[in-house]
């Protein structure tokens, strides 16, 4: 345990928790005590699983920029908006990224089934990923398009909250 100026503190991640890396249920990955390949977590080491899940959100969040140009010529082109509405609807859909804290401290206070990182990190992505789908097969006026784009927002926002801080706690654990 790290001290400062004289009191200890609790390590981020106990072996029990998400990110724990080692043990039998399966999280970790590997199985044993460093959490093998894919678990990591063990003296300080991030897993490879870390690593590909954060990288893949981080990956997809910027994928979601070159899509900007499509959605402008599907608003204008297919649902006939004008300049003005697409400016406020994009307005609209970023607003769930100015919440980024939030997010946190509900996952740290609100755990489900037991993780307080994994559960959310999935269910963000699935709404981001449900509200594309929605949006390529049934949008048809400007307003649901909106609405989409923004539980789109909002799912990419959560998830890459829960994959930052999935990677800051494992690169903590030592």
């Amino acid at each position: 345990m790290a001290s400062w100026k004289g009191r200890e503190e609790a390590p981020l991640l106990s072996a029990g928790e998400e990110g724990g890396g080692g043990g039998g249920g399966g999280e970790g990955g590997g199985g044993g005590e460093s959490g093998g390949l894919w678990g990591g977590g063990g003296k300080g080491r991030v897993g490879l699983r870390v690593y590909v899940v954060c990288s893949w959100v981080l990956f997809l969040e910027g994928m979601g920029g070159l899509s900007g140009l499509a959605l402008s010529y599907f608003y204008k082109s297919t649902l006939k908006a004008d300049p003005a509405l697409l400016s406020s609807i994009s307005s609209i859909s970023a607003l769930p990224w100015t919440c980024k804290p939030i997010y946190g401290f509900l996952s740290d206070a609100y755990p489900l089934f037991g993780f307080r990182r994994r559960p959310y990190l999935a269910l963000g992505g699935a709404a981001a990923a449900l509200s594309w789908v929605y949006m390529a097969t049934y949008v048809n006026d400007p307003w649901t398009g909106g609405v989409c784009m923004t539980v789109g927002s909002a799912g990419m926002a959560v998830a890459n909250v829960m994959a930052e801080a999935i990677l800051v706690e494992r690169s903590q654990v030592t």
